[in-house]
């Protein structure tokens, strides 16, 4: 976690730097910032898989069900990800459909 924090406090940083010089570098460096912390986010995946997979095997209930159910998850973290980088560059509109 810390550095997923220090990844997100750098890209905002440079983004900064960026900011008055070359605006259109500023979002650039946002979206790769946030893809980088997206990408650390899926390397964790393994172990909450893992813990799903060991309640399940207690719950009893079908395979199919969690799949379901990480599919949902992993479609609205996408969603919402996408919508927050077109409200960020100012595209407020398409970031809320």
């Amino acid at each position: 976690m810390l550095q997923i924090a220090l990844l997100g406090v750098v890209t905002v940083l440079v983004a900064l730097l960026f900011r008055n010089q070359k605006p259109e570098y500023e979002m650039l460096v946002c979206v790769c910032g946030g893809l980088l912390i997206m990408g650390f986010a899926v390397g964790k995946l393994g172990g909450i898989l893992r813990n799903i997979r060991q309640i399940q095997s207690y719950v009893g209930m079908e395979e199919s069900y969690y799949q379901i159910l990480i599919k949902i998850i992993g479609i609205t973290y996408l969603s919402e990800f996408a919508s927050d980088i077109c409200k960020d560059t100012g595209h407020a509109a398409v970031g809320t459909f």
